[in-house]
């Protein structure tokens, strides 16, 4: 724990040296403190990303997606707790801003916050309006507060530290190109339309203008059998009294063999969510039909579902109690998919593992004879079927060899099994008959495994020709007697 202490010490310090570095000389004089509380104290905020870019193209089809960054993570550091996010986006164009949270979240179309105070993390998601057509840039600024735990009266009971990072919309075709690589300035020269207006509702709405129907993602990649969602956005009209019938979506009928399926899941003023299951083996076309009341078009849109395929959990099938096993869930790693593992007594959750990853398990003494379950989940869903793990219990000890060394000398070789408190479960020798016994620990040969233990003892005659014997492990199980008599 004290060398965690320093580092953090030496990272704290580290950033104030920079930040000395990176400030103009003339300033310095005016710089009473470099930093400030929070990072003095331990509190610190980094993005996963500086730039969240989305990169259009308009044809004579409409706005084409080429490429979008719609997700940012926020984590933090530090010794501190019941720690609050507010994103707050701004177009310094126009001058406007809007608050985001997690409680508020859903008020706003194209924005989303969480929070995920078990990863240490919060989430950021957006999805631009495609209506502007013109390259544009938003400015958003983190602000996280944080409760400290320590009793120190000079470190403060709260706080606040932020960050920022930018929301770029680029348009790369010729009518309004910006070649990819060069970066925008802030702002933009269309301010007639805010990104921060809401759409409004209006149940007499008569489109007028161009209508432009765009899709979230053009290639839907998912686990085999796991819940998928895409949208279609529909710019220019209210979907709520524009439709003259129900969307018709027609998934491949192959995919419907493999376990595909496909539908609309809901419809919203502006777009139409829809949802379905990704098949278990080859790709799914899923195309969508609708058409407007107003001018009468019929528009087609059409996307790709891929089956992710993951494969069985990396594991030992038979377990022992009180030996830690390895389990690797073979979970693929996808930014802003919740992943975990958890083993089950029936429905009674006894290990959880939340980063997806390899991780440890030491099944308890009170599972001998258990039935137990692997199973592994993404956002919530069931990923492959239920495994299982038996626990075994532990084999009484024997009495693997009885060697001749003399007329008066033997050897007995014994194996015992797990582990009592930590410790190797080692047998004594219950002996009927006149004899010195000691144990050879000097050579006691290599275990076969982790749960076995191997003793050698020696037997010299004292009196009696004939000697019984049986072994005896540290939770009073007994081998089978065995007898043994010495020549004359």
């Amino acid at each position: 724990m004290k060398r965690k202490k320093n580092i953090e010490i030496y990272f704290v310090l580290y950033l104030a040296a920079l930040i000395l570095l990176i400030t103009k000389k003339d300033d310095i004089a005016d710089i009473d403190i470099i930093v400030d509380e929070s990072v003095r104290f331990g509190f610190i905020l980094q993005p996963l990303k500086t730039n969240l870019n989305c990169r259009l193209a308009k044809d004579s089809s409409g706005i084409n997606i080429i490429s979008i960054d719609s997700l940012n993570t926020i984590f933090y550091y530090g010794d501190v707790s019941d720690v609050s996010f507010e994103f707050i986006v701004e177009d310094q164009s126009l001058n406007q801003q809007v608050s985001l949270t997690a409680e508020n979240t859903n008020s706003n179309p194209y924005f989303r916050v969480s929070e995920n105070p078990d990863k240490k993390s919060a989430s950021f998601y957006w999805w631009p309006r495609f209506s502007e057509n013109t390259n544009k840039s938003y400015l958003v600024t983190v602000i996280a507060t944080a409760s400290t735990q320590s009793e120190n009266e000079n470190i403060p009971s709260q706080l606040t530290q932020q960050t920022q990072f930018s929301l770029n919309i680029i348009y790369t075709d010729e009518t309004f190109g910006t070649d990819p690589g060069v970066q925008i300035a802030l702002g933009g020269n269309d301010t007639s339309r805010s990104f921060f207006q809401q759409p409004t509702i209006i149940n007499s709405f008569v489109p007028s203008g161009e209508v432009r129907v765009s899709i979230y993602n053009k290639f839907v990649k998912k686990l085999a059998g796991q819940t998928w969602e895409n949208e279609i956005f529909v710019d220019g009209v209210n979907l709520n009294n524009e439709l003259l019938d129900e969307p018709i979506v027609f998934p491949s009928r192959q995919s419907k063999i493999n376990g595909g399926f496909a539908g609309v899941k809901e419809i919203r003023d502006r777009k139409i969510v829809l949802s379905g299951i990704t098949p278990n083996s080859g790709n799914m076309k899923v195309s969508i039909n609708f058409t407007l009341k107003s001018n009468g078009k019929e528009y087609t849109e059409e996307f790709t579902v891929q089956p992710h395929v993951v494969g069985d959990p990396v594991y030992e099938r038979q377990m022992y109690p009180e030996i830690s096993y390895e389990i690797d869930p073979n979970l693929p790693f996808d930014a802003g998919v919740e992943t975990r593992a958890v083993i089950k007594d029936g429905n009674e959750v006894i290990f959880r593992s939340d980063q997806g990853g390899k991780f440890t398990y030491i099944p308890y003494l009170s599972d001998t004879g258990k039935t137990l379950s692997l199973e592994r989940y993404m956002n919530g869903e069931l990923v492959g079927q239920k495994y299982a793990i038996n626990i075994l219990n532990y084999p009484n000890p024997e009495i693997r060899a009885v060697q001749y060394i003399s007329e008066n000398q033997m050897k007995v070789t014994t194996h015992s099994y797990g582990f009592v408190n930590g410790q190797p479960n080692y047998v004594d020798l219950e002996v009927d008959g006149e004899v010195y016994l000691s144990e050879d620990r000097g050579s006691i040969p290599q275990s076969r495994n982790r749960i076995t233990h191997v003793q050698v003892f020696q037997f010299i005659r004292t009196g009696s020709q004939e000697v019984t014997f049986r072994a005896v492990d540290q939770r009073g199980r007994k081998s089978q007697q065995r007898n043994y008599k010495f020549d004359k």
